[in-house]
C-alpha cells in the first residue's frame, strides 16, 4: 500500500512538471508570434514589373498547367532581364567616363545606371557609394552648362568650319592645276608624229587633287571661335587604389551587360519557379 502511494506521488509530480513545461512552451510561442506579427516587413514589397512577375509566380506554382501564365511570366522575365543589361551597361560606360573624360561626361550613364536596384547592388564595391558620385557629376556637369558660352553659328561649337578655299566648296578637292581638272594632257609623240592625250601624272586621271588649305579635310579651324574640335578639359586624377576597383566593377558590369551568370549582385540567388 506504502508502495503505491509513492508511485501515485511521483506520478502526480511529472504530470504537474510536464504541464509547467508546456506551459513555458506556450507563453515562449505567444511571445515569438507576437514579435513577428508587429514587426515591420524588412524586405519592401515589390514595385511595377515586379510586382507582376511575383503574383505571375504564385499563379504558375498554383496552376504548372497555366500556359498563358507561363507565358506571360517569361515575357516579363525578358523584359527584366534586359532592362538590367542596360542598367549595367550604363554602369560600365559613366565609370568609365568618370575615369576617362571626367564627372561632367558621366552624370548622364550614372543616372540612368541609379534607377536599377541590380546595378545600384553591383555598385556597392566602389570606394565611394554611387551616390557620393552621381551628385559628384551633377555638381560637374552644371558648372560645364553654367560656364559654357554661346554656341559658334559658324562652325555649330564643333570648333570646325567649312573649307572656303578656291573652288573647294569643303570637298577637300580642287581641280587639278596641271590638266585644269580634264584628267588628261597632250603629250607630243617621237618622230614629228603629232601629239596624243595621256592621264594626268600629277592626279592619275582624277581630275583633282588634294586641297592645300584644308588637307583634303573639308574642314579648317573656325575662324570665327578659333576653338579646335575635341579640346575639353582634362580628367582629374583618380588614385590608383581606387582607379582600380572602379575598373573591377566596369568589368563585372560588361559581363552583366552582355548576359553572363549574375554572380554579384543581391539578386543573382533569385529562385525560378519550376
Amino acid at each position: 500500500m506504502k508502495a503505491r502511494r509513492i508511485m501515485t506521488a511521483r506520478t502526480a509530480a511529472r504530470a504537474q512538471g510536464a504541464m509547467a513545461a508546456w506551459a513555458v512552451l506556450a507563453g515562449l510561442a505567444a511571445f515569438l508570434w507576437a514579435q513577428v506579427a508587429t514587426r515591420p516587413a524588412s524586405r519592401p514589397a515589390p514595385a511595377g514589373g515586379d510586382a507582376r512577375i511575383a503574383a505571375l509566380v504564385r499563379q504558375v506554382l498554383a496552376d504548372p498547367l497555366d500556359a498563358a501564365a507561363r507565358g506571360r511570366l517569361r515575357e516579363l522575365r525578358q523584359r527584366r532581364d534586359r532592362e538590367r543589361r542596360t542598367a549595367y551597361a550604363a554602369l560600365a560606360d559613366g565609370l568609365g567616363a568618370y575615369l576617362d573624360a571626367g564627372p561632367a561626361m558621366a552624370a548622364d550613364a550614372l543616372e540612368r545606371a541609379a534607377r536599377c536596384p541590380q546595378a545600384v547592388s553591383l555598385a556597392g564595391s566602389l570606394p565611394r557609394p554611387l551616390a557620393v558620385l552621381l551628385a559628384e557629376s551633377r555638381v560637374a556637369a552644371r558648372r560645364v552648362l553654367a560656364g559654357r558660352k554661346k554656341v559658334c553659328t559658324r562652325c555649330g561649337g564643333t570648333g570646325r568650319a567649312d573649307c572656303r578655299a578656291h573652288r573647294c566648296h569643303a570637298s577637300g578637292k580642287v581641280p587639278c592645276p596641271r590638266c585644269k581638272g580634264t584628267g588628261a594632257v597632250r603629250k607630243t609623240l617621237p618622230g614629228f608624229r603629232g601629239y596624243a592625250y595621256v592621264p594626268c601624272p600629277d592626279c592619275g586621271g582624277m581630275g583633282v587633287t588634294r586641297c592645300e588649305e584644308c588637307e583634303g579635310t573639308g574642314t579648317v579651324p573656325c575662324p570665327a571661335c578659333r576653338k579646335h574640335a575635341g579640346a575639353a578639359a582634362p580628367a582629374p586624377i583618380v588614385p590608383a587604389a581606387e582607379a582600380r576597383a572602379i575598373r573591377q566593377v566596369i568589368c563585372k558590369a560588361r559581363r552583366l551587360s552582355r548576359g553572363e551568370i549574375d554572380l554579384y549582385t543581391a539578386g543573382a540567388l533569385t529562385p525560378s519557379p519550376k
